[in-house]
């Protein structure tokens, strides 16, 4: 038994790596034996690797041809902006609520030094993936001010499907600016402390962001724009 669970390990350890370094391409279909053969293990371990990960919203499994990302579907973009928007929006209220207070003040410092990074990063010749993680270390750094556990999980179970969004999205002309001027705009209206704006400003960025991905996704079903 434990063996097994130490196999089963492995795989996870080794299929969520790949997914992280952005090894998996969107809508191919990737074989469960062939990946259980590249890391030694038999096809059991590798299953109920691929389970977990399949119950965590990293993949799908297709019945007797292996497994995929996670599409990106009109529901899926819509049912991730919800989230977003009821746990980052509520933790940006909470966060310009305690403006002053020393917590929060360890909060904003970390989003000001990622916003220059950001900004550092798009003065220089910048990729997308390396911009979006910054993005998604925003986001998480105001989710994390709740020190609501249940709240961080939920979110961190979505941050892949995110951040993917957010590559889509950010491969947009002029959107990278935009999406920087927005978080500027999150920023000054937490540290103002007005939890009313920075919950707007929460939930312009983000619909922001969704309507682009829609547009991207219906262009894509439309055959108008090729996948990247």
């Amino acid at each position: 038994m434990e063996n097994r669970k130490f196999l089963q390990n492995r795989a996870y350890e080794y299929i969520l790596n790949i997914i992280l370094d952005n090894k998996l391409e969107d809508g191919q279909i990737y074989s469960q034996t062939q990946a259980a053969s590249q890391i030694g293990v038999s096809r059991t371990p590798m299953r109920d690797a691929l389970q977990r990960l399949e119950q965590e919203g990293y993949i799908e499994i297709i019945p007797s041809k292996g497994f995929q990302l996670k599409p990106i579907t009109v529901d899926g973009i819509l049912k991730c902006t919800q989230i977003r928007n009821a746990l980052e929006g509520y933790c940006a209220f909470l966060l310009a609520q305690n403006a002053g207070g020393k917590n929060a003040g360890k909060t904003l410092e970390h989003l000001k030094q990622l916003l220059s990074d950001q900004y550092s990063l798009f003065e220089t010749n910048y990729d997308v993936t390396t911009f979006s993680k910054l993005d998604i270390m925003f986001h998480l750094s105001i989710v994390k001010y709740s020190e609501n556990s249940e709240m961080i999980n939920l979110f961190m179970n979505h941050q892949l499907y995110i951040q993917r969004l957010a590559e889509h999205s950010l491969k947009m002309a002029g959107r990278v600016k935009d999406a920087l001027d927005e978080h500027c705009q999150i920023y000054d209206a937490i540290k103002s402390g007005d939890p009313h704006e920075a919950y707007q400003a929460i939930m312009m960025h983000t619909n922001n962001a969704q309507k682009i991905n829609l547009q991207r996704l219906q262009r894509l079903q439309e055959g108008v724009l090729a996948e990247s």
